[in-house]
């Protein structure tokens, strides 16, 4: 929940944020950051159509690319997107192995700290996302979210290791 005080006065809720400039020009304050962050952390994931933005932004994530299997966003969309977000690290999830390296690349390219989850399908990004809990540290969130691909490409491989078998 985005929460700031200024003296006496306590703003909660998601439209705090919004009233940060005018309260403090209101009571004579210099704004002279260029950039406040209201969260350590966020999330952007790349989605193709309407319902699968829907389910990631009802789970909580920030921004959804539009793309997927054949519309892959370059490194400068996903940094545009990872700078939208009010967040001093993103995590990205890029929900398609093709889309992987761009948001590696988009980490040079973005005024944030972005930390790629390599998501490989709609699914993993969605248990990924899911994963994440703004409760916890980055660092932890990072080992959570980690370790949770890693099984979850371990699954998948072993699936396909015994339809293989004859």
């Amino acid at each position: 929940m985005a929460r700031f005080v200024l003296n006496e006065t306590s703003y909660h809720g998601k439209g705090a944020i919004l009233e940060i400039a005018n309260e403090v020009k209101a009571r004579g304050f210099k704004i002279t950051a260029t950039a406040i962050y209201t969260r350590i952390q966020g999330m952007i994931a790349v989605a193709a159509g309407d319902g699968l933005s829907s389910v990631f932004k009802d789970i909580d994530v920030d921004y959804v690319i539009s793309g997927g299997q054949t519309m892959n966003p370059s490194a400068d969309d996903i940094a545009k997107a990872c700078d939208s977000v009010n967040a001093e690290t993103v995590f990205v999830l890029p929900n398609n192995k093709n889309i992987i390296l761009a948001a590696e690349l988009a980490n040079d390219l973005s005024k944030r700290n972005i930390f790629v989850i390599p998501t490989a399908s709609v699914p993993q990004g969605i248990t990924a996302a899911i994963a994440i809990n703004p409760e916890l540290s980055v660092e932890e969130n990072r080992t959570n979210v980690d370790e949770m691909v890693q099984k979850e490409n371990e699954n998948y491989e072993g699936k396909v290791e015994k339809k293989a078998a004859p």
